[in-house]
């Protein structure tokens, strides 16, 4: 739990990066705690249903230890839902960091690697004119418009980290030639690898310039969800 006490005289704004980059490290390593529950449904490879599992794991560790709870299926921008959105508790408004619990601390879209079909398969990164994908949303600001960090979530069901890893990049020099409705960039590629071969998890930064010229930065949480 964050020690907020200790933090007094900070500015509001220092206490909300700290609490972000917690949000993010407590999801990272929830990934490999979750994926081994032995009372998870392993027979469960939907992305929907994934969400809701990780998300109830993820309140139930969180209960009473840290100073942040999930939401499953946070309402954004345009009707749109992103899939997960870390919300502050009572401690967090009682340290004057947030004033409301309604407030969103930071969000999470979760992607199956690879994509259900092959029509989708570029889908962690865009959904062309649908706007389905996971990094296209963050850059239109369907999701997180006010925020300047947010994570994804990547359930590895086949194949490599490296290989996703390459191809996602391969998708982003693609887009750098061919989109015609939305800027990318090389320096949008995800940045090196980072893995941990003993949990089976693997993170990964990425920054992308967005519609009103801010800048995010993204960080790619990914579990593999194959079995040994």
């Amino acid at each position: 739990m964050i020690e907020l006490n200790a933090k007094v005289g900070k500015p509001p704004s220092y206490l909300k990066n700290l609490l972000i980059n917690r949000v993010i490290d407590f999801v990272y390593s929830s990934l490999s705690l979750w994926r081994d529950d032995l009372e998870r449904d392993k027979t469960v490879e939907a992305e929907e249903l994934l969400n809701e599992q990780f998300c109830t794991f993820l309140n139930a560790e969180a209960a009473g230890e840290e100073a942040f709870l999930f939401h499953h299926e946070q309402h954004q921008a345009s009707r749109r839902r992103v899939d997960m959105a870390a919300k502050p508790t009572k401690q967090l408004i009682s340290a004057g960091t947030y004033h409301s619990k309604y407030e969103v601390i930071t969000t999470f879209e979760a992607k199956r690697l690879p994509a259900p079909s092959s029509s989708r398969k570029r889908e962690y990164v865009t959904g062309e004119d649908k706007a389905s994908g996971g990094i296209q949303r963050y850059k239109l600001r369907l999701h997180g418009a006010d925020q300047n960090v947010a994570g994804m979530i990547g359930y590895v069901q086949r194949d490599s980290f490296l290989h996703f890893h390459n191809t996602i990049n391969g998708y982003i020099d693609e887009l750098t030639t061919t989109s015609s409705d939305l800027a990318w960039s090389a320096d949008e590629k995800l940045s090196k690898l980072e893995s941990d071969v003993d949990k089976r998890t693997a993170r990964i930064k990425s920054e992308h310039l967005r519609t009103n010229d801010s800048i995010i930065t993204l960080h790619h949480l990914w579990v593999d969800m194959q079995e040994n």
